[in-house]
């Protein structure tokens, strides 16, 4: 009798299981899924083949970035696992073997208005990460991205900046102050369709910046 009660109750959760998996499948398909703009992509994505070259304005040493392979894929939020979204990433090879992969993600409004919800951040060889641009905040506004990130700030919508002899257009200057490495300032000038012009790192003793001063971008 008592085996036969057992196999009953093996039988009931058997049967449960699919219907359980059915549910969480389609609860996660009914969340809402952001997907990349239009916008962000005119700042941030380009494909396998790209190429900039910067220079450092004081030292004048090179140093290239060239993206060798993109995907695309959707996740899921970690934290309440509320909402999917959609992802884009560049793969880089560099000159000077520091920067992994840039990475532009969907996400979920600040403000619930239409707007900019992407995020833009690029990974290092050494496994950190920063946001350098998320068009999402207000300007001046102070976001704590957390402490691998930092504090992000977006300070103001450039019309133009000329920099080696180029006249480039709607620029977005962002700013990190980075809470793991002693606040540390960065600085960035990402430009419609030109990406990464120009960046400044800023330590207690130092000042390192790099302006663009050529590039083939595909799109």
């Amino acid at each position: 009798m008592m085996q036969l009660f057992l196999n009953k109750k093996v039988f009931l959760l058997l049967a449960l299981l699919p219907f359980s998996l059915s549910c969480t499948k389609n609860s996660i398909h009914e969340l809402p899924h952001y997907t990349i703009s239009d916008e962000i992509k005119e700042y941030c994505f380009f494909k396998e083949g790209s190429f900039w070259t910067y220079q450092n304005d004081t030292t004048l040493e090179i140093d290239s970035i060239k993206i060798y392979a993109t995907a695309d894929y959707s996740g899921l939020d970690s934290d309440q696992l509320d909402y999917r979204y959609d992802v884009l990433e560049m793969s880089f090879v560099t000159d000077q073997d520091h920067l992994k992969k840039g990475e532009i993600s969907a996400g979920d409004y600040y403000n619930k208005v239409d707007e900019i919800n992407d995020t833009y951040r690029v990974y290092f060889v050494n496994g950190r990460y920063l946001t350098i641009l998320s068009p999402r905040y207000p300007f001046g506004f102070e976001h704590i991205y957390g402490e691998n990130e930092g504090l992000y700030t977006n300070l103001n919508l450039l019309p133009d900046l000329q920099l080696n002899g180029r006249t480039y257009k709607d620029i977005y200057h962002t700013q990190v102050i980075d809470l793991k490495e002693n606040n540390n300032k960065w600085e960035f000038f990402v430009a419609k369709n030109y990406g990464l012009i120009k960046w400044t790192k800023k330590t207690q003793t130092t000042t390192e910046s790099y302006s663009l001063v050529s590039s083939l971008l595909l799109r």
